[in-house]
């Protein structure tokens, strides 16, 4: 799923994230979370920001549509950001969801 969304897909970029999508053929939406030791030392800092992406994909999994989604976290992310990550995410499913309806239609 990886190679094929990252090799042919539409991408969308905010401060923080990097969203990769594809059109899928199942009836849900799949997630895959990248998160380097360049962007975060800790493995502590790397898994809270792999949550917080889990979190709010979990939130809006019903609205975003049945797409293939790798998010790539450009920044680390601090303790108290996560309404600031959970908005821009939000925003940035949006984009690709208009970017990725406008080209099937």
């Amino acid at each position: 799923m990886i190679t094929t969304v990252l090799g042919k897909s539409r991408r969308v970029s905010g401060e923080c994230f990097q969203i990769a999508g594809r059109l899928n053929s199942q009836h849900f939406p799949c997630l895959a979370v990248i998160v380097t030791r360049k962007v975060a030392k800790r493995a502590v800092d790397r898994n809270y920001a792999r949550r917080v992406v889990r979190d709010v994909f979990r939130l809006k999994q019903h609205d975003i549509g049945t797409i293939d989604y790798i998010v790539r976290v450009k920044k680390p992310l601090a303790r108290g950001s996560y309404l600031i990550a959970m908005k821009e995410l939000e925003q940035l499913f949006a984009k690709l969801m208009t970017c990725l309806a406008s080209v099937s239609s």
